[in-house]
């Protein structure tokens, strides 16, 4: 907790990485997911464990991986910890809910009322809940982190997205019904920072290196791109998300995420760099780009 008027140095990733976790459990399977650690630690820690994996078979001769791959400590044991902690968690949440009758709208219910065959095992449910955790939390919390990077980097947009919040949200701070739709000038300046640090190495849609954070909302002005200038937009022209069917089915969600997000950050902290730091660009890593591992200061503001 951040002591009032004082600044805290927090570890973006580290602490980003945490509260999507959390906000991505909740959609997922409400409450009881979001307020486990252990599954929390686990979701979080596939991703990582999946990756250092990939590297070390990627090292062994190819007629030898699959079976010296499966003798690697993250396939034996931590990889599978993973599905056995989503199988604690979802598993008894699924069969009170059958029990019960109780009706649920998250993820997982949806999941298992759309599931066919053998797909309906409550088991085989809880191991998409991985899986879910491994598409959504890492690429969130890259997008987010470099955004939150870059409102450090130009603090003038962090008034100006303020100011438009502040003339949506209700007495009690929360964004009402419609409100997101409104809020054009944090959606261009949350697609004007995607746009110029993708997740992944395909830049081939950065033309201007000059970040312009109402790029996109001037774009808007023109009916033709109107709806090809948001943040959710996947079209030729703006493809972080995917486009065609493979266009990522859960950027809607991501959209209300980030922006809940930056509303409750920015009401309750101001936030910049450490005295001589400045915005240093994503590097790349195989291929993705990836945030470096440094901090900010918050302060909890005078309200």
């Amino acid at each position: 907790m951040t002591a009032p008027h004082s600044r805290t140095e927090v570890n973006v990733m580290e602490g980003m990485t945490r509260v999507i976790t959390r906000a991505t459990s909740r959609m997922a399977g409400g409450k009881t997911l979001s307020q486990d650690r252990e599954w929390i630690t686990a979701a979080i820690s596939y991703a990582l464990w999946a990756f250092t994996a990939a590297q070390k078979i990627k090292k062994i001769p190819t007629p030898l991986r699959r079976v010296v791959g499966s003798l690697l400590s993250e396939v034996r044991k931590e990889i599978p910890w993973s599905f056995s902690v989503a199988a604690r968690v979802a598993v008894p949440l699924l069969e009170h809910r059958e029990q019960t009758g109780e009706e649920a709208n998250d993820f997982l219910q949806f999941l298992k009322d759309t599931a066919k065959g053998a797909e309906k095992e409550d088991k085989f449910i809880s191991h998409l809940l991985v899986m879910v955790a491994f598409a959504s939390i890492h690429t969130s919390v890259a997008t987010i982190g470099s955004l939150i990077f870059d409102l450090c980097q130009y603090p003038q947009l962090v008034e100006m997205i303020r100011d438009e919040y502040e003339g949506i949200v209700d007495q009690n701070g929360n964004i009402p019904k419609g409100g997101f739709a409104k809020l054009v000038k944090m959606d261009s300046i949350m697609k004007e920072s995607q746009r110029l640090n993708p997740i992944t190495l395909c830049r081939r849609h950065i033309q201007a290196l000059r970040f312009d954070p109402l790029r996109f909302e001037k774009l808007r002005q023109d009916p033709a791109w109107a709806n090809k200038s948001q943040f959710v937009s996947s079209n030729p022209h703006s493809m972080s998300f995917g486009y065609g069917r493979h266009a990522c089915p859960g950027r809607q969600f991501m959209d209300q995420e980030f922006k809940s997000f930056l509303v409750k950050l920015l009401s309750t902290f101001d936030l910049k760099f450490k005295d001589g730091q400045s915005r240093v660009p994503n590097f790349p890593l195989e291929s993705q780009y990836m945030l470096h591992h440094v901090g900010i200061l918050l302060k909890r503001r005078k309200l």
